[in-house]
């Protein structure tokens, strides 16, 4: 018996005194030589029931770990890996190798899908990889959701080109934008900013949906979209893209790179020219579909990696001038006779972001983000004239460790935000004007806990203090809980807020003869958003599943409405009553191993405000929508192929003076859209359509005859205005 014991405390004590340690790595495949990221990948410790999945940038944690342990690493599409643990390694780096079928001599490369699905991220998240803003036109982010069920796009009126989205039935203002976790779209950024940003420069777009993380600011509602440009560090020496379409648009972008110090300090030059060079009537009303347009953009990335220490800066100029109307405008912008709009926008902005680590074992390191950005805009729409100027600068220190180990978290720190603000509207010859100089100072901190084995959660708040608002503060909560390794429950809630720009944000109201009236004061929104989301991942039939259900609800405190209820006016005022969005979706992503994936999805967004004590449905929105996304590729052929078929149910029309109908309700369509991509070694030919059944809204434009009567408007826009088009690109990269 005591023999027994004694082998049995030995045992304890070796048990006891094993080292054991916490590593982290990177899951990743090669396509044409550039490191792409895998998401979702799945890692198991053999013999014991744990592990993980990566993140959406390829990025894994493992704890309580120990010597000679096998780490098994599998993911859909590529062939199965493993890793041996080294005590004196705590950093890994594992390549997959894409897996080839080959009785049909079918493979499956690159990114596991174009659009994948985050599973280790306490908010709930997906993101579009650069396979995915391969796979449709995406000539820039504006248009680089039309594969994604999650985010709707839309033309914000029926003549100045530009794109709105919407996010969980809310308008595009709300998703808070950002550039490599930047805070970028905002003030006069709302209008067209998302067309500023080319889809050539993108590497890939996170879209996470609740109010998300209190360390980028208060500003997000409905959720985020974080844009990660293409790392100077992974790219070939040369990229060069090529577009064109049917209706006289032409873009050409070239990537440049240069490895200034090997493996230390990198450089890459963006740049993009596009064009619109005609005008197109194709429902004959006089009024061209497409404006007429020129942009340059340029921007100039450096990487700067050290030991203990790495940053990035950048620096970017943008010029964009539109003009569009009558046709007969556009042969002479003559705005006297004609009815016509021109738009123009600069942009100069610069951004530094530096990492100092000083503690590696706990992780404690400090980072300091700066951003700078000048913007003017000079426009006008008909008789009416529209100026406006923004200084923006934000500061933010971030503190970040592990010190109490990998299962809490710790992020606290501060920013500071100068803006001044200016912008003038001259209509009917009175000029009324709005702006401000405004500094905002925060403090936040964020516990990122696992409290217990399958429980992950995100908890976080932030105090702002502004110089016309006072204090306000913003608490958020994001919990994950693991039934099992495939099944998944979060819970998100959090408090957002938003510094209101009433011309700004709805420019384009003023395409219309209606009279635009607005407070002076600013308004700070305020919203509390909260939802839930299930996720099962599941295999049937040798196909792999992710099957999802959510629901998500905002209620508003305080907003700007948009009245349009009025024929001859529109008010963009402070809300009386209630205001809220539901939003809930269902959604299928299947993949195969033999070239197909298929994404369908269902979505219900009920929307509601107060006007004039009457509780009315949003206008303008389709309440329903259903997807179907299909892609296929083949890589023995070099053949890429993608479809998506969009149903878009019917729903209010706000009141208006129309000439040709008393609707006040338009009916359900359909959309589809499709490309085909042809890949030769370095070169890729792409060939697609764009609304393939050529379904455009009857008279998007009120009373096209009499342009300067009082029924004439082009803000009440709720389908495609385009009719088919058809477009053809290439991207080359050079060796």
């Amino acid at each position: 018996m005591l023999r027994i014991i004694t082998v049995i405390l030995f045992s304890a004590i070796s048990l006891l005194s094993e080292d054991r340690f916490n590593i982290s790595g990177t899951i990743f495949s090669l396509a044409n030589k550039t490191k792409q990221p895998i998401a979702g990948a799945k890692l198991l410790i053999k013999d014991a029931n744990s592990g993980t999945f990566t993140n959406s940038q390829g990025e894994f944690n493992l704890a309580n770990l120990k010597e000679s342990q096998i780490v098994l690493i599998s993911s859909v599409g590529f062939h199965s890996n493993s890793f041996t643990i080294k005590s004196n390694q705590l950093n890994y780096s594992i390549e997959m190798v894409s897996l080839v079928q080959t009785g049909k001599q079918i493979v499956v490369t690159g990114e596991r899908a174009s659009t994948q699905i985050d599973y280790s991220n306490a908010q709930k998240s997906e993101f579009i990889t650069s396979k995915g803003l391969k796979k449709a036109a995406c000539c820039n982010l504006s248009e680089s959701f039309e594969t994604n069920p999650s985010v709707d796009v839309s033309f914000s009126d029926a003549l100045s080109g530009a794109k709105q989205i919407e996010m969980l039935g809310l308008a595009g203002k709300y998703s808070q934008i950002l550039q490599e976790r930047v805070n970028s779209n905002i003030g006069l950024m709302q209008p067209f900013g998302l067309g500023f940003i080319p889809g050539s420069w993108m590497n890939s777009i996170q879209i996470a949906k609740g109010t998300g993380s209190v360390t980028t600011g208060y500003e997000s509602v409905s959720g985020q979209i974080n844009v990660e440009y293409k790392k100077p560090q992974d790219l070939l020496p040369l990229f060069v893209n090529l577009y064109s379409n049917s209706l006289g648009r032409y873009e050409a972008n070239i990537d440049y790179s240069l490895d200034v110090i090997p493996s230390k300090v990198q450089s890459t030059l963006f740049a993009h020219y596009s064009t619109g060079i005609r005008g197109n009537d194709m429902n004959k009303d006089g009024f061209t579909e497409v404006p007429t347009y020129n942009q340059f953009n340029l921007l100039n990335k450096w990487n700067f990696n050290f030991e203990s220490f790495e940053g990035q800066a950048g620096l970017k100029v943008m010029t964009d001038t539109r003009h569009s109307g009558e046709m007969n405008f556009l042969d002479g912008n003559d705005r006297a006779k004609y009815w016509g709009l021109e738009i123009k926008n600069r942009m100069a902005e610069y951004y530094t972001k530096t990492g100092i680590v000083f503690d590696s074992e706990h992780y404690q390191s400090i980072g300091i983000i700066t951003n700078y950005r000048y913007h003017d805009i000079h426009s006008y729409f008909g008789q009416k004239d529209y100026s406006a100027f923004e200084n923006f600068f934000n500061l933010q220190v971030l503190y970040d460790n592990n010190y109490f180990g990998d299962d809490y978290k710790l992020k606290f720190g501060t920013d500071i935000k100068l803006i001044g603000y200016r912008e003038y509207l001259q209509q009917n010859n009175i000029t009324s004007d709005f702006g401000y100089d405004q500094t905002v100072s925060g403090l936040f901190g964020e516990l990122t806990a696992k409290p217990m084995e399958n429980l992950f959660l995100v908890l976080g708040t932030r105090a702002d203090y502004s110089n016309i608002h006072k204090l306000f503060v913003t608490p958020r909560l994001n919990l994950k809980y693991n039934f099992d390794e495939f099944t998944f429950f979060r819970l998100a809630y959090g408090k957002g807020h938003f510094l209101a720009n009433p011309l700004s944000e709805n420019i384009s109201m003023l395409s219309s003869a209606r009279k635009v009236s607005f407070d002076k004061n600013q308004i700070l929104e305020r919203a509390t958003n909260y939802g839930i989301n299930f996720l099962h991942k599941f295999n049937l039939w040798n196909l792999d599943i992710d099957f999802q259900l959510e629901a998500f609800r905002t209620v508003f405190d305080n907003q700007l409405i948009v009245d349009m209820e009025k024929p001859s006016e529109i008010n963009l005022l402070n809300m009386t009553g209630v205001s809220y969005a539901n939003s809930y979706q269902i959604q299928t992503l299947i993949t195969t191993n033999f070239g197909f994936i298929f994404n369908l999805a269902y979505r219900l967004n009920v929307v509601k405000y107060t006007i004039d004590n009457i509780i009315v449905q949003k206008p303008l929105m389709s309440q329903e929508k259903g997807f179907i996304n299909i892609e296929y590729s083949d890589s023995d052929l070099g053949l890429a192929t993608d479809i998506t078929l969009s149903y878009n149910g019917g729903g209010r029309i706000a009141a208006h003076h129309n000439s040709n109908s008393s609707a006040n309700s338009f009916a359900p369509f359909w959309i589809c859209n499709g490309q085909i991509t042809k890949t030769f070694s370095t070169l890729d030919v792409y060939l697609g359509v764009e609304n393939l059944t050529n379904f455009v809204q009857s008279n998007p434009i009120l009373s096209p005859e009499t342009p300067f009567g009082n029924t004439f408007d082009a803000t009440q826009i709720w389908g495609p205005i385009q009719g088919r088009t058809v477009y053809l690109g290439i991207r080359y990269l050079f060796n």
